[in-house]
């Protein structure tokens, strides 16, 4: 594996494009732009291409879960010691 190889793995690992986006987010082009534009999804641009973290797209499903009681991870503090 070449290091150019290696650094479009890392780079496909962590940015998605529009298009993966809106496949797996399940919207149309103009609802991406316009949650874009609301601040609703970060994004950078290089050229004319977006570019959207990851992280970011997974932790928008997250916070968007509904019916879906959240629990946090660590354990309870309110017994005695």
């Amino acid at each position: 594996m070449g290091k150019n190889h290696l650094l479009y793995y890392q780079f496909s690992k962590d940015y998605m494009h529009a298009s993966d986006v809106m496949l797996f987010l399940k919207i149309s082009r103009s609802t991406l732009h316009r949650m874009c534009n609301n601040g609703q999804i970060p994004y950078t641009q290089l050229g004319k291409v977006r570019l959207f973290p990851v992280e970011v797209i997974h932790k928008l499903l997250q916070h968007n879960l509904q019916n879906y009681p959240l629990q946090d991870t660590e354990p309870s503090q309110t017994e005695d010691q």
